[in-house]
């Protein structure tokens, strides 16, 4: 039986608006990190749309961190 019910799961939009924001949230850094270890910004930016892509087709998108999740340290 799937992990969340009914009343989590998130719509189409929602996951849309979802992996925008994660993807703004975190793509600088990403980018950065990578283009600092790979020495080459167009490899760095392929990597990381290509793992965003992953994201999505994985079907594992993480959801939106709780209310306390500041409290909580919590991260992606």
């Amino acid at each position: 039986m799937n992990e969340r019910s009914t009343t989590e799961v998130m719509t189409v939009a929602q996951m849309q608006q979802h992996m925008h924001v994660l993807y703004c949230q975190h793509r600088g850094w990403l980018h950065d990190w990578l283009r600092r270890r790979l020495g080459c910004s167009h490899h760095a930016a392929d990597l990381v749309h290509d793992a965003y892509v992953r994201v999505m087709s994985s079907g594992r998108i993480p959801g939106p961190p709780s209310p306390d999740a500041d409290r909580q340290g919590a991260g992606y």
